[in-house]
């Protein structure tokens, strides 16, 4: 169920992205503009199946003297997949999340966040992540989401025992 966006056609994208934050994301700590302890990224749609963010990484974002907090790192990176699955009009959540720390991100430096969108099977798609700083990938992410209704009520996530079923089950298609 890939919805792809035609090449030519970013600003509708966007447009997408935009509409179905304020409609399903609209009080989200990563990317809402408004929230009083957000991190307020404002992603933007750059090709058919990715989205780039900056962040400033702020010292107020530290974990250890001079590096931006681990649960931070994942947010920005859960929040930029949850973007990409935005901007194709799209709702789901996230079930299987999978971070690799190859460098810290530093403090006083500004960071790129890129999320992209890879496929979909049934009701899950794979995307994958990263946070750049100066050049250098010093955080890379792989998740699976799990399909909502976006014209309705959510749908509700699967029991444990259901979820880890559909995971399980996906991880031979979606490698």
């Amino acid at each position: 169920m890939c919805l792809a966006v035609p090449s030519g056609d970013l600003e509708s994208a966007q447009e997408t992205l935009e509409e179905s934050r304020s409609r399903l994301h609209e009080h989200c700590v990563v990317c809402w503009d408004r929230h009083p302890f957000g991190l307020k990224v404002p992603y933007q749609v750059i090709d058919e199946h990715t989205v780039e963010g900056r962040f400033p990484c702020g010292k107020s974002y530290e974990g250890y003297r001079d590096i931006i907090h681990g649960g931070v790192v994942s947010s920005l990176l859960d929040g930029a997949m949850a973007n990409c699955i935005l901007a194709k009009g799209l709702e789901a959540y996230t079930v299987d999340f999978r971070l690799r720390f190859r460098g810290p991100v530093m403090a006083g430096t500004e960071a790129v966040i890129r999320g992209q969108w890879l496929r979909s099977e049934g009701p899950l798609h794979l995307l994958q992540a990263a946070i750049i700083q100066e050049g250098r990938t010093l955080v890379t992410a792989r998740a699976k989401f799990f399909a909502g209704n976006p014209k309705g009520t959510p749908q509700p996530l699967p029991t444990a025992k259901g979820a880890q079923e559909l995971i399980r089950d996906s991880r031979k298609r979606l490698r």
